[in-house]
């Protein structure tokens, strides 16, 4: 009771509220212990460009000087990103299908990639032993059929966090399981391990969440129109997404690229 307390945080980088983490607990530490804050204003991660495009957001964060200028540009469509994209490169994006579907068709271009995340090849491939015996089959209506009851009965058992997260998890699997490169694989579990498993030198995907502490000499910021999620309704839930938005924009040491969707192409947006 006699010591003292060091507690080091970022509010800005509060992206876990819907697991329950409390969005406001770096105000909420400071004020129980009266805490006195020093700010830690200097990022030494990002090139200058890129912090410009930080301060937008957070504009007290600054660069120490002899910062280099690196690059932020808007990629004219997801053609020109998939020509130019190099081992080491970063691809984050707000949701999980749109990496899913690009790391497939990056594979098939015989690229090296995999998507970075908490679950395992294991995982999905037990999950998806369950969903196609529950359907009969890889048919993906009678997989939605499946997908949509199983949703159905735990909303209605007020799971509403376990039935996003099942239906977010049974849509990838229908993506891996309806393409192409299923052909060019012995199985499931082949073209799975092949997804979600790290390798050196290839390009890592991921949701922005789980590239929270991590950086890259160039990221890709893929579909950002998607942030804020159609989802986020409440003022802590649109805070968060605009710390999502923050936290894509700073994993970027040197370039930062943004690949906007058909239609979406605005370098006003960006």
């Amino acid at each position: 009771m006699s010591g003292r307390i060091i507690a080091v945080g970022d509010p800005n980088q509060a992206i876990y509220g819907f697991r329950g983490a409390d969005s406001l607990s770096f105000e909420l530490l400071k004020d129980a212990c009266s805490a006195k804050e020093l700010p830690l204003s200097f990022c030494y991660r990002c090139s200058e460009s890129v912090l410009r495009k930080a301060r937008e957001i957070v504009p007290r964060i600054e660069a120490p000087s002899g910062t280099h200028e690196g690059k932020v540009e808007t990629c004219s469509d997801k053609e020109q990103m998939l020509s130019q994209i190099q081992a080491g490169d970063f691809i984050i994006c707000r949701t999980k299908v749109p990496v899913i579907e690009l790391c497939l068709e990056l594979i098939s271009l015989g690229k090296r990639a995999f998507v970075a995340g908490d679950d395992s090849a294991k995982s999905y491939v037990s999950f998806a032993d369950s969903l196609i015996k529950g359907a009969g089959g890889t048919n993906p209506e009678l997989l939605q059929k499946v997908v949509s009851r199983r949703v159905e009965n735990l909303k209605k058992n007020r799971k509403f966090y376990a039935a996003r997260a099942y239906e977010d998890k049974a849509n990838l699997l229908i993506v891996i399981l309806n393409s192409p490169l299923m052909k060019q694989y012995s199985s499931f579990l082949a073209l799975v391990q092949i997804l979600f498993t790290p390798s050196r030198d290839s390009i890592r995907l991921s949701t922005i969440h789980k590239v929270k502490g991590l950086e890259a000499n160039r990221v890709w910021f893929y579909l950002p129109e998607l942030v804020p999620h159609p989802n986020a309704v409440s003022d802590w839930e649109l805070k968060q997404e605009e710390n999502l938005k923050y936290v894509a924009i700073t994993r970027a040491k040197n370039e930062l690229y943004y690949v906007w969707g058909k239609g979406e192409n605005d370098n006003s947006r960006n």
